[in-house]
């Protein structure tokens, strides 16, 4: 991983909250939710632990902002699934 971007992290309100370094790639992943309700997440980031983020953050990386559907633990990093 190569942790090439710089992301601003922002609360559910839109308000900074952060900054992170983290390595976003395609990646085409279906997330279904209660009712059969499915979305596809066209990408995903991943992020070294540190900056506290949970399922009501956004990342702003340059003009595209993403919405954090999902995020995985790992031992030393993180992998959000984002959505677009």
């Amino acid at each position: 991983m190569f942790y090439d971007t710089d992301a601003t992290v922002l609360s559910g309100s839109f308000v900074e909250t952060g900054q992170l370094v983290c390595d976003i790639q395609p990646a085409i992943q279906s997330i279904v939710f209660e009712d059969n309700i499915e979305i596809e997440s066209p990408c995903r980031a991943f992020c070294p632990v540190g900056v506290a983020l949970s399922l009501e953050n956004y990342l702003l990386v340059g003009d595209a902002l993403y919405k954090i559907m999902q995020i995985k633990h790992w031992d030393d990093y993180r992998e959000l699934l984002l959505y677009l």
